[in-house]
């Protein structure tokens, strides 16, 4: 036998605007914190928020060669503080070498 349970009660829920709001926020923020950890290791260990950027990486930046880098730019004396020879390899200030590259392509390129 089954016994049906019939209930007319209602529940009434408040809640506050300003509670919900941080609330979803703080949800949010952990989820775009562990997205990003998970590209982070998606990435081989390569660091995309560190001081220096790879020669690779400053490659795929300027869209050029390393010839054509080497050829109109590298050797200038205003771009050597920017560069950094670690281990035979070279390391480029991600900040200085990009707005040195960004002024130099406005000023030789677009001329």
């Amino acid at each position: 036998m089954e016994k049906s349970i019939l209930s007319s009660e209602r529940v009434t829920l408040q809640v506050d605007s300003v509670y919900l709001e941080r609330i979803i926020r703080e949800e949010a923020r952990a989820l775009l914190i562990e997205e990003r950890a998970k590209q982070n290791q998606q990435c081989d260990g390569k660091d995309f928020d560190s001081k220096y950027m790879t020669r690779m990486e400053f490659l795929k930046y300027t869209k050029m060669s390393w010839n054509t880098i080497q050829k109109d730019f590298f050797y200038d004396d205003d771009f050597k503080p920017f560069r950094t020879l670690v281990n035979n390899k070279w390391r480029f200030d991600r900040v200085e070498a990009t707005a040195y590259f960004d002024k130099w392509l406005k000023a030789n390129k677009l001329a």
